[in-house]
């Protein structure tokens, strides 16, 4: 008997359990603001011109805490939709979903009135925040074109920061990356076209091919995707053809090997080639240290 007893008192206090993170999930009555806390009551009572009256004073207020606000919002937003204020409940809503653009109110706690117009302030946000990044990858390049790569998106809250660039050699463990340019917006509003270059610093040894690993990121201004083409562990190919001269075609009419084909001119590129990018990769590591961009690399291309 005790323990068929103990049973009901543990399943009692699992639902009351159950039931407790449901009322606080839904925000019900955790204002902290003693106004705002009457008018909960005054809207519960469903005496609503009064808690409008009460909920717009606490909003007034300066300094109301974040969790009070949202509680306001939330509550004026339930009092015009009981009231039929469509446009002024729509607008408690819209800001309260920019508070908390994760917030969702409890279907099991909640009039399907009221629900229908929070679900539908919040689907609409929801599209409009949406960033659409459209990207055609270049396919296969000879060794001699330059890797361009072009994005364009679609942004009608201003919400991307920077469109980045992350780009490997294929086996390599770790991606660089750069920054994509925005051209100068000419088109319909929050559309813009971006630009990327991919610099070709590798060392190949005999390969006839080459094959870059990339993908694009549209970031906020937290470092957050908002949207991307390809992914770190599914990039997108670009294979960059290595051609070389025909043996028939290395030497001049005369027997005399051209002047391109010579070792020493290639060995003195080389050496340049290769002070640049040291330069140029401690420069990176140096803005990357100032949180500015990641380090493109030092590598160099040398077709064998």
């Amino acid at each position: 008997m005790a323990t068929r007893d103990s049973n009901r008192m543990l399943r009692f206090v699992s639902v009351m359990s159950a039931l407790g993170a449901l009322m606080c999930s839904a925000g019900i009555a955790r204002a902290e603001d003693p106004q705002l806390q009457r008018a909960v009551r005054h809207y519960e009572e469903q005496d609503y011109k009064k808690a409008l009256g009460m909920l717009d004073r606490a909003l007034g207020k300066a300094g109301l805490g974040k969790a009070d606000r949202l509680e306001a919002l939330r509550y004026r937003g339930f009092v015009h939709v009981a009231l039929g204020h469509d446009d002024k409940a729509a607008d408690d809503f819209r800001e309260l979903l920019k508070l908390d653009p994760g917030l969702e109110l409890n279907p099991l706690l909640t009039s399907p009135k009221i629900l229908e117009a929070f679900n539908k302030v919040r689907d609409e946000m929801r599209r409009r925040s949406r960033v659409l990044l459209q990207h055609t990858p270049p396919g296969d390049l000879q060794a001699s074109e330059r890797v361009e790569l072009k994005a364009y998106a679609v942004d009608l809250e201003s919400r991307v920061d920077r469109l980045q660039l992350f780009y490997r050699r294929r086996g390599e463990p770790n991606y660089s990356s750069t920054s994509m340019q925005a051209e100068a917006s000419t088109g319909s509003r929050g559309a813009r076209t971006y630009t990327g270059f991919i610099p070709l610093l590798w060392e190949t040894h005999g390969e006839v091919e080459l094959e870059i690993e990339y993908y694009l990121a549209a970031l906020d201004r937290h470092k957050a995707t908002l949207a991307h083409a390809g992914e770190p562990k599914t990039p997108l190919v670009i294979r960059v053809g290595l051609a070389v001269a025909e043996p028939s075609k290395a030497r001049t009419d005369d027997g005399e090997q051209p002047v391109w084909k010579a070792w020493w001119l290639w060995t003195a590129v080389a050496v340049g080639v290769a002070g640049l990018a040291v330069g140029g990769y401690f420069l990176a590591d140096h803005l990357a240290d100032n949180g500015q961009v990641a380090p493109m690399g030092g590598a160099i291309l040398v077709i064998h």
